[in-house]
Parts: structure tokens; sequence; C-alpha cells
């Protein structure tokens, strides 16, 4: 058995998860759904939820400090979360974007840099 595993600051790329998470909560509907996988060289964390969405125009927007969307009613953060969650996956190699899905008009997805390692218990066969 194989494992991948993302090397880098555990504190940040908590971070950047919780980001993800609280900004579902906030500006989304439930239920909030996550998805990851893994490949050869990377990992990938998809994060969506039931709300109607952000504006294709926006995608890129929502990563800027302070940007918030035309018809956001929440006031409560500062819009720094998406910025600081594309600034830790980039530190670490890897990045953040917006998109839509089949699954949703808009989710964000995370590329991290992966290391594949063997079991311990396939070292030794």
């Amino acid at each position: 058995m194989t494992s991948t595993v993302i090397d880098g600051d555990a504190r940040l790329l908590r971070r950047l998860i919780r980001n993800l998470l609280d900004n579902a909560t906030r500006h989304g509907a439930p239920p909030t759904q996550v998805r990851v996988a893994s490949a050869s060289d990377h990992a990938k964390l998809t994060i969506w939820d039931g709300g109607d969405g952000i504006p294709a125009n926006e995608f890129e927007r929502v990563f800027e400090p302070f940007y918030r969307s035309s018809g956001d009613r929440d006031t409560t953060g500062v819009g720094l979360g998406l910025a600081l969650v594309r600034q830790i996956a980039r530190r670490h190699g890897g990045d953040a974007r917006c998109m839509a899905t089949a699954e949703s008009p808009s989710c964000f997805v995370v590329t991290l840099p992966a290391s594949i390692r063997l079991s311990s218990l396939e070292s030794f066969a």
C-alpha cells in the first residue's frame, strides 16, 4: 500500500482547509462537500456547497485581499480568507482556483505537490 504525503507547514495547511470550509459555511448553503484525490505528483482538494455559486466573472477576483462580491450579505469577515488560501497553496508549490463543475456552479480547487511513499509493510517486501 502507498500513501500520498503533502510536505508542508501543518499549521498553514490547516488554515487553508479551515478558510475554505468557513467560506462555504458563510457564503454558501448546505451541504458542503469535500473531495480529496491524489495523482502521482499532486493532491487535489475540491470543496463546494449547495449555494448559488460565484459568478464566473468573479472567479479570480475572490482571491484578491479585501474583495467582496457585489451580492455578499455577510459582513463579519474582512475578505482575507480566500486570499490566504491561494497564498498558502502557492507557498507550498501549488495553487488555488475557483471554477464551475458538474457538481456546482462554483467550487474551490486546491492542488498541492505530493510525494508517494511506500507503507512500512511494502518497504520490507
